[in-house]
């Protein structure tokens, strides 16, 4: 059995139980026994489908490698000698690893699919290969893409990356020995800091820090110096306590000087609350005459509001008007274009239209349809598409191309029920389908894939509609396009 690059083709290449297979289960090409065995008319020799296949595929002459006769549409599914072929017996592939199954040509995939003995690849794509009852061993033991998971934080992911030193150097669970001498601790990573406020070999400072005292003892031993050196604490206690009396002392007598400020500020300010009830007298005074110009000034600017209120209400309705003034100028119009496309049933290939106008002096564009469908909807649905053409006044337009298209499958029983499907050509369309096209150039259509599912184009009694009729279906084509013109070009 041979490879290439689209898979695996040719015949069975296996130990027979029962010695050489007869001549006739041989195909010509691979001499090997035939898979899906296929017989030529011409000289009735039996070929693989996959070896016809790839012959066809080199691209020169399709013949038959035996007596050189066209082999266009001249072969066919040998059922007797398929038959024949899945029921003669054969060894295992895998014999000389030491398999020791026996059985006919149809059961040797399935049974490759569980035999012990077959290489396999790696499932978690590592890029060994193995006998299939060392593969246990291998994703749980060996695989260096295993999945692992940390003994400490408890993170899963591959075994190089959790037993890699970037992430024991961050794991938050880690036991790490504390920096202080004497302490034997392991403490999780993420716990340091704290274990480092409580550790009694943490070097502190004394209690009486604040008053003078500039020792740092071990915090297992702060009590032992507390007490050995209380006769200094009382000292320095003492003595911080006359420095606090003289300041307390100093601080009083700011205090007196500024009270007796504040009492010549206090009559000052006695006097200028006269001043002020007399000045805020005066002011309430003129504030009564300014309400009653207000109360004038506020009755003019309802009336200027109201006049401006007009003039806003008839600028809009001159824009409006202006606006959709300018939009009949630009909306152009086709007269709906119906095409006939006939032997839709025959066609193996999409029908294209003829190209036509949008209007005078409009776009030119033409219509495609894929009676069997296109893409993911080949077979299933009736694919259309709107493609540019190059045109006569192409030079007179704006490009890319704006607009509404319309496309209807029409009811040729009677005028509704009609199937219809509108593409906007706007920013959302690639501008490689509303750009302009060129003589000699090939255009991108735009369209859909999925017009109609093919199984709606039959006859339907409840609805009176029936789209495909004589082989020949109808489609209706309007434009709607937003004419972009240079002005003074349009108008020679």
């Amino acid at each position: 059995m041979a490879t290439s690059n689209n898979g695996t083709y040719g015949g069975y290449s296996c130990n027979f139980v029962t010695g050489k297979p007869r001549d006739e289960y041989q195909c010509h090409i691979c001499t090997l026994v035939a898979r899906d065995p296929q017989q030529v008319t011409c000289c009735s020799n039996i070929y693989c489908k996959s070896c016809l296949d790839t012959l066809k595929e080199k691209g020169q002459r399709f013949t038959c490698p035996t007596c050189r006769s066209s082999l266009e549409g001249k072969y066919f599914k040998d059922g007797r000698v398929e038959r024949g072929i899945k029921l003669l017996k054969v060894y295992c592939t895998n014999t000389d690893s030491g398999c020791q199954w026996m059985g006919t040509i149809k059961d040797i995939d399935t049974h490759l699919i569980i035999c012990p003995y077959q290489v396999i690849h790696c499932t978690n794509k590592c890029g060994e290969k193995f006998r299939r009852d060392a593969w246990w061993a291998h994703i749980t033991i060996n695989c260096p893409k295993r999945q692992a998971q940390c003994t400490y934080c408890l993170q899963k992911g591959p075994h190089q990356l959790i037993t890699s030193r970037s992430h024991l150097n961050k794991c938050p669970d880690l036991p790490i020995q504390c920096s202080n001498e004497g302490c034997d601790e392991k403490i999780p990573r993420r716990s340091l800091a704290s274990h480092n406020e409580t550790c009694p070999k943490a070097i502190v400072p004394c209690d009486y820090s604040n008053i003078g005292c500039n020792e740092r003892i071990i915090r297992e031993e702060l009590e032992i110096h507390n007490d050995e050196a209380i006769t200094i604490h009382l000292q320095l206690t003492t003595r911080q306590m006359q420095l606090t009396n003289e300041k307390l002392q100093d601080t009083n007598e700011v205090l007196q000087e500024k009270s007796e400020k504040l009492k010549e500020t206090n009559e000052e300010l006695k006097e200028t609350n006269e001043m002020l009830k007399e000045t805020i007298e005066e002011l309430q005074k003129t504030n009564k005459k300014l309400q009653k110009t207000n109360e004038k000034l506020h009755e003019t600017n309802v009336e200027l509001q109201e006049t401006n209120e007009d003039l806003q209400l008839a600028k809009k309705t001159i824009q409006s008007l202006q606006a959709a003034l300018q939009e009949q100028k630009n909306l152009l119009t086709v007269s709906k274009k119906v095409f006939k496309v006939s032997q839709c049933t025959q066609r193996k290939k999409g029908w294209w239209g003829p190209g036509f106008y949008t209007s005078p002096g409009g776009y030119k564009m033409s219509l495609r349809v894929d009676p069997y469908g296109n893409g993911d909807g080949k077979g299933t649905h009736i694919a259309c598409y709107i493609y540019l053409e190059a045109g006569e006044y192409d030079d007179t337009l704006e490009w890319p191309f704006q607009g509404v298209v319309t496309i209807e499958l029409l009811n040729q029983l009677e005028d509704k029920n009609h199937e219809k499907y509108i593409i906007a050509f706007d920013q959302l369309v690639p501008d490689e389908s509303r750009q302009r096209v060129f003589k000699g150039e090939n255009s991108k259509g735009w369209g859909t894939h999925h017009f109609i599912p093919c199984s709606k184009i039959m006859y339907d009694a409840a609805k009176k509609c029936q789209y495909l009729k004589d082989d020949s279906l109808y489609f209706r084509v309007s434009v709607k396009a937003r004419a972009k013109t240079k002005p003074w070009l349009a108008s020679t």
